[in-house]
């Protein structure tokens, strides 16, 4: 699968949020998030965990895992 696409549309989608909204990704691409499959999913997490703590998402910091070990971030 082609991160790379799938970073671009969640840069787009958090632009939308307001400053200070907490989401995390399946919160974040919303019914599309179950049309990924399973494995790509969990990819793309860690893909955009990296790139988020990289600086490469500069509109998103990372504030913690919320008890489903879900990465939530906050809207910068």
């Amino acid at each position: 699968m082609n991160y790379a696409i799938l970073i671009q549309q969640a840069i787009g989608l958090i632009a939308k949020l307001k400053l200070g909204d907490i989401f995390t990704l399946p919160e974040l691409f919303g019914k599309a998030w179950n049309n990924i499959p399973k494995a790509d999913r969990l990819g793309f997490g860690k893909e955009f965990k990296k790139q988020v703590d990289a600086g490469n998402i500069q509109n998103a910091k990372p504030i913690g895992k919320k008890s489903n070990n879900l990465w939530q971030y906050e809207r910068i």
